[in-house]
């Protein structure tokens, strides 16, 4: 029976653990740059370059996620991280204090950036696909946030204080933490396999690449400012490309005998 809900259970840890967790840091980045801006650039003696210097120091924090890793132990950091980014998230959403809010999404940001390698060694040293459901996750996660952010009409949870969207964080907060302990409970703890430092800069990029992914590709706002469409069409547009994204990623991952290029070409292009 253990062994049966185990199996039952792992797909949906192996995706919903990563979308999650990805929902929740790409909210907490969209929130921490006009932090930035209007909270932190408008103290005195902060400067423009100040901002940028924040801003980056900020991303640079991906630097450190495999020494932090090594500290901690596998499954601690992933605890930390994961954990760490969804009660950092829900405690953003009833926070009442701008100087407050930039602390827990600065920390909330450099934990996800944290994750993302974090989880990523964690699931290769575990299953055959965990890279490739590590992927799936991030690109459901994705989907997920243009989607809720959609809904909630462009403007961004956090900036909506209120008993729904604070029931509506709770709630994705609780199934993400339980979806966390069911992974480092019922998951054996893989030996650290940290790449080397050059193999490893790829990921500084992923942190920017998935906030300008959010920020550009992803923004219903301004593709219905620059199309004229009504927002529940530029909405659907966007989630129906991403659906289709999803779907030729998962033909990527589940269909390895196919020829891949068309596929890479289709998920590229979406």
């Amino acid at each position: 029976m253990t062994n049966n809900s185990s199996t039952r259970w792992q797909p949906i840890i192996a995706l919903g653990l990563p979308a999650l967790t990805m929902l929740f840091g790409l909210q907490t980045m969209r929130v921490l740059l006009p932090l930035i801006v209007y909270h932190y650039g408008v103290q005195p003696g902060v400067s423009t370059i100040g901002m940028g210097l924040y801003a980056l120091g900020v991303f640079l924090a991906a630097f450190l996620a495999a020494a932090a890793r090594r500290l901690l132990r596998p499954r601690f950091a992933l605890l930390l991280t994961a954990g760490g980014v969804a009660l950092l998230r829900l405690a953003e959403q009833f926070s009442p204090l701008a100087r407050l809010d930039l602390f827990l999404a600065t920390a909330g940001t450099v934990l996800f950036l944290f994750f993302l390698p974090v989880y990523l060694g964690h699931v290769r040293g575990q299953r055959e696909r965990g890279a490739a459901d590590y992927a799936l996750g991030l690109l459901l996660g994705l989907a997920l946030d243009t989607a809720l952010h959609g809904l909630a009409g462009t403007l961004d949870l956090s900036w909506q204080p209120g008993l729904l969207t604070g029931i509506i964080v709770l709630v994705l907060a609780l199934v993400q933490l339980a979806l966390l302990a069911r992974c480092a409970r019922r998951e054996p703890t893989p030996a650290v396999s940290d790449v080397g430092f050059l193999t490893g800069l790829p990921f500084l990029a992923l942190g920017p690449l998935l906030f300008l992914q959010a920020l550009i590709f992803q923004n219903v706002a301004q593709l219905t400012t620059l199309t004229g469409w009504p927002l529940p069409l530029a909405l659907g547009a966007i989630v129906l490309g991403n659906a289709l994204g999803l779907a030729a990623a998962t033909l990527l991952v589940t269909r390895p005998e196919w020829n891949r290029w068309p596929l890479a070409l289709l998920l590229g292009l979406g």
